[in-house]
């Protein structure tokens, strides 16, 4: 028996001494306790000792349920930051935030898919070489290496 019911059962213990008075705390039924209680006019411990272990199994209940109910809420915090994480990576995968994040709210594709793959890729390192990182001379360099690779593309087929 939990501390709450033997509490519970000391109260009542010093409270009630009467099956009416038993029954009005307790809400259960007088006929019933009389049945319990054998006919006795005073409660006996019997009657007492069944309130408070029904009291008991709703005291379990009620815990049972809390548990579960924060197992619950833990199981939704998980899906939620799983979705969350899906939504980051299609979002680094379809919209990082150096393609999106030109002053003119233009994504760079929108430009460079009518040009050919090397001015396109030279225009798309240009574009994005103060977005992407603070060391935009890589990008500047790989500008140059496509812009050039095409001049020798067109100088082959002239």
């Amino acid at each position: 028996m939990s501390d709450f019911s033997e509490t519970l059962a000391a109260w009542i213990k010093s409270r009630i001494s009467t099956l009416d008075e038993l029954a009005r705390v307790s809400g259960y039924d007088k006929r019933e306790l009389t049945r319990i209680s054998n006919g006795n006019s005073v409660a006996s411990d019997f009657a007492i000792e069944c309130i408070t272990q029904s009291m008991d199994v709703i005291e379990r209940a009620h815990v049972a349920k809390h548990k579960e109910a924060a197992a619950v809420e833990d199981i939704h915090h998980v899906a939620r930051s799983i979705e969350a994480a899906r939504v980051d990576e299609r979002d680094a995968v379809n919209n990082p935030k150096h393609y999106t994040s030109h002053p003119s709210g233009i994504e760079c594709i929108q430009i460079t898919e009518h040009m050919g793959f090397n001015l396109g890729n030279a225009v798309k390192y240009i574009w994005r070489c103060d977005l992407k990182h603070d060391a935009p001379i890589q990008d500047l360099e790989k500008a140059i290496w496509y812009i050039e690779r095409e001049i020798k593309r067109r100088r082959g087929a002239a």
